[in-house]
Order: C-alpha cells, then structure tokens, then sequence
C-alpha cells in the first residue's frame, strides 16, 4: 500500500478513508472534507495559514509529523527522534539528486495519497 511506503520513508503522510465512497467521491460532505483534509495537510507541511471559509480545520493525523512533534515536546533535546534517526541514516547513504525523485514529484505522491487517488 502506498501510505505503509511513504510512512515508512519517515515522510509525512495522511490517509483517510471514507465509508461507503470508492475511487472518486460521490458525497458532497466528503468531497468539502477531503478538499479540506488536502488544505490542512499542506498547511502543516509547508507552514502556512490556511482558511476554511464556513467548515472548521478538519481533525488531520499527519503521520511522521505528528509523531516527531509530540516527541519534540516529550523528550529532551538531546534525545534524537527515531524520524531523526532515520533521515539522518537515509543522508549518509542517499543517491545522486540526478536519481532522487524532484519535489514536485514527492509533492505530487502526497496529494494523491491524501486524496486516494
């Protein structure tokens, strides 16, 4: 499954599934939460304020981004996170940037995770 990946990776990550819908929203509820649910997952990456006009903030679990926040706030600073641990392993052995996937490729792969699509 493509979110167990992305978590995997340590990068940050949302699914939400939503009962009764398949491949392409049909619920006009679901349609304004999800398009919502992609507004605050951005928000959160990219560190903006976001409005929802009438609908409130959606309740967002952004995996590998809320993990290491909370342990920011948990943990001393000398501790490092396991995110930490792990981005700092995949530094010392990643590939050339001509090999790794460009930003918008990775932006793109999120949007669809959150998305479903």
């Amino acid at each position: 499954m493509m979110y167990a990946a992305v978590k995997a990776r340590g990068l940050p990550c949302a699914l939400k599934i939503y009962e009764g819908e398949q491949h392409g929203f049909r619920k006009s509820e679901n349609i304004e939460d999800a398009l919502n649910s992609e507004l605050a997952f951005f928000a959160r990456v990219f560190g903006f304020q976001a409005s929802f006009g009438s609908g409130e903030q959606p309740n967002l679990h952004i995996a590998n981004m809320d993990e290491q926040e909370r342990d920011e706030t948990e943990s001393a600073p000398s501790v490092p996170s396991a995110v930490e641990e792990k981005r700092k392993g995949e530094t010392e052995s990643a590939p050339s940037a001509a090999s790794s996937p460009s930003a918008a490729q990775s932006k793109s792969s999120l949007r669809g995770l959150l998305l479903g699509t």
